[in-house]
């Protein structure tokens, strides 16, 4: 969605997410029972042991399907939205909804293991860092290996098909040429094509000089203009040379 505070011509580029209404947390367990053994080496009946650290009653007890089923009806942690956050702050092309549900698995699975330490903040960002890189890397395998993008597995891609109005089966390999990028030229790229911001404001806001922003992005558009199909067929992708002819002009 454009963000209320930005400049009219300065459109932000953001997945739609799902939205799921919540449900009643009455019935999320609040504790996990622990088999006690006795002096004697018998086994009592279970203990239960209270967590008391922010987001137990969410992770702190179950299996990970039941964790799992937990964070994801209504998105209780917020962990769409840290997404959208993870990705404008490292400037990763990758769909928020697609890394949201993947970092709710890891989330789940690793659930057990967590004991409030450290603070579930920090916790989901390791999560987000580990899930980025697992997603890179599966696209980037994909390409290697040749394996074209399928009409149902568009939708992940579709985000930057649509900033640079590029065919939907290029994105990807799109996404993983700049995710593969410096991280300087990244960000460049992503301010510009997916944040909708301008050279200038992008510079202004402390990522400077001009000079280099600018040959920053044109390094970027011409990795995308040399990927194969993207030029001389049917879909000549006249956008994305007219934005590179403007920045190097």
């Amino acid at each position: 969605m454009p963000d209320p505070g930005s400049d009219p011509e300065e459109k932000r580029v953001t997945p739609a997410d799902r939205r799921r209404p919540p449900s009643a947390s009455s019935a999320w367990p609040k504790a996990e029972s622990y088999p006690v053994a006795g002096t004697d080496g018998a086994i009592r009946d279970p203990v239960a042991v209270p967590r008391s650290y922010p987001g137990a009653e969410l992770i702190g007890a179950g299996t990970a399907q039941e964790i799992l089923a937990r964070i994801l009806v209504g998105d209780p942690l917020g962990i769409v939205d840290r997404a959208r956050g993870w990705l404008d702050a490292h400037a990763y092309l990758l769909d928020s909804n697609r890394l949201a549900l993947r970092t709710m698995a890891h989330v789940a699975r690793s659930a057990r293991r967590y004991r409030g330490k450290p603070d579930l903040h920090s916790f989901i960002e390791l999560l987000l860092g580990r899930a980025t890189s697992e997603l890179i890397n599966e696209d980037r395998e994909a390409d290697r290996l040749g394996r074209p993008v399928h009409e149902d597995e568009i939708a992940p891609y579709a985000f930057l098909s649509e900033a640079l109005g590029i065919d939907p089966s290029l994105a990807r390999r799109a996404c993983s040429i700049v995710n593969g990028m410096v991280e300087y030229d990244r960000r460049v790229f992503y301010a510009t094509a997916i944040q909708g911001k301008s050279i200038q404001r992008h510079v202004s806001e402390g990522h400077g000089p001009p000079a280099r922003a600018e040959a920053a992005l044109q390094r970027v558009l011409r990795r995308l203009i040399a990927i194969d199909g993207m030029t001389g067929g049917p879909h000549d992708h006249a956008d994305l040379r007219r934005e590179l002819r403007r920045v190097a002009a």
